[in-house]
């Protein structure tokens, strides 16, 4: 019976070890690093799967028989570049990079399908380097004969592009690689062309001429949403403000057709932009993106917290009038815009769980409690008020207000507030002029010691 009990067990345990993947990233300068997250990218978003601690210089996921294939991404490090994505084919995948350099660095020892799509970068970026070097100096170039010497060169490798490209396809068929080779592909001219103007405009104009918006398989990556925001912020750029807007909405509504019936990728795009200009503060953008395109997709596609918050970012744009912020004062209802005119109004949100918010806010007072002209008025987002009835008494020459919901709290959502403290500054007319980052901005702008 004993061995009848262990042969199962071993059965069991032998059928679950095959039934997972492992994922593995090593490090070859792990000094500094300690957790990693695993995403999945799904409908160009990436979504939690799980996080793993550094070992042995080595990040190990394990990954149930249910993973789906697709693009994956591991999150190292908090900054920009502290991400790498791979394809996972329902195989290990073991791979080593440079933590400071994870782009170049990057060698797998397995998955076949991730080294076809690492040799297909790295051959075909050197090839369109060549043939972007050949333009640049077609440009410049003062004799016939030079002009001669790189058009005949120029038409070498770009028949060598061509060659590589296809072979790469042929070779990724029937592979998850296959769509991003595809996709990845760029436009080249056969031949150079005469003026820059014309190469920008050419450059444009076929932008998009390998990226197959209908394929449902891209989703599972970034590379839609990542074309998109190249074309839309880098293809074009101008000083100028006014000008750069026009070349956002003019690439915004060149793209935005070109998706077509990919519901999908119209949406999680669509959102992208919005937080890319949010980002930028660009609120002449975010209203066109969200009135001529995110409202309009099918209600199905649409999340009404993100009209919420981009229409919360709209309101608290700098030179509109604040949200309407109103309490109760000795019995009686009061408001931000039933107080009577000063020279400048601050709001303050902050939280008795906040430590930031404890070190900061007290000092805020005590700079500004005899300042005249100024009214502040200071919000807390609270779970309750056990903290808050004994804060706020130390704040009596201000204006405190209870936000009872804490982040659901109704002057929070007007005001789109997901950290504390946060703070505006208005004018006389109650319009927002200024937002600053720190209380340190804040005695600045008004000009406080």
């Amino acid at each position: 019976m004993k061995n009848i009990l262990s042969t199962l067990f071993f059965a069991c345990f032998t059928i679950f070890t095959f039934a997972q993947s492992k994922i593995t990233m090593k490090l070859t300068n792990p000094e500094g690093y300690e957790w990693a997250i695993l995403y999945k990218i799904i409908d160009g978003q990436q979504e939690f799967i799980q996080n793993t601690e550094l070992k042995d210089a080595k990040y190990t996921f394990d990954l149930d028989k249910n993973a789906t294939k697709g693009v994956y991404r591991v999150a190292y490090s908090m900054k920009q570049t502290g991400v790498i994505d791979f394809i996972y084919d329902g195989k290990n995948v073991s791979f080593t990079i440079n933590p400071e350099n994870p782009f170049e660095s990057i060698s797998f020892e397995n998955s076949d399908e991730n080294k076809l799509f690492q040799a297909y970068k790295t051959a075909i970026v050197s090839e369109q380097t060549k043939l972007d070097q050949l333009q640049i100096a077609y440009f410049s170039a003062s004799s016939t004969q030079e002009k001669t010497d790189l058009e005949n060169e120029y038409k070498q490798d770009f028949k060598s592009l061509e060659e590589k490209q296809k072979s790469f396809e042929k070779e990724s068929k029937n592979t998850f690689a296959h769509h991003l080779i595809k996709s990845s592909r760029r436009y080249f001219s056969p031949t150079l062309y005469k003026t820059q103007d014309e190469f920008l405009q050419e450059f444009k104009k076929h932008y998009f001429d390998y990226v197959d918006f209908s394929n449902q398989e891209l989703n599972k990556s970034s590379l839609l949403i990542d074309k998109v925001i190249e074309y839309v912020f880098y293809v074009n750029s101008s000083e100028d403000k006014a000008i750069q807007n026009k070349l956002y909405e003019e690439s915004i509504r060149d793209v935005m057709p070109k998706i077509g019936d990919n519901l999908t990728a119209k949406t999680y795009i669509t959102i992208s932009l919005l937080y890319a200009f949010a980002q930028l503060e660009d609120y002449e953008l975010i209203k066109l993106v969200l009135d001529d395109y995110y409202k309009k997709l099918p209600s199905a596609y649409v999340d009404e917290n993100v009209i919420q918050e981009m229409e919360a970012k709209l309101k608290t744009a700098l030179g509109n009038v604040a949200p309407n912020i109103f309490w109760k004062e000795n019995g009686k209802e009061n408001s931000l815009t039933k107080l009577p005119e000063e020279k400048n109004f601050v709001i303050v949100f902050w939280s008795t769980t906040c430590s930031h918010c404890l070190k900061e806010v007290p000092v805020l007072y005590e700079k500004t409690k005899n300042v005249k002209d100024i009214k502040i008025i200071a919000v807390a987002l609270e779970d309750d008020d056990k903290k808050y009835s004994e804060f706020k008494v130390q704040f009596k020459n201000w204006i405190n207000v209870y936000g009872v919901g804490k982040w659901e709290n109704q002057f929070a959502n007007a005001y789109d507030i997901h950290a504390t403290p946060t703070y505006f500054i208005l004018n006389s007319k109650k319009e927002i002029v200024a937002k600053p980052n720190t209380f340190e901005d804040v005695l600045q702008y008004l000009n406080i010691k």
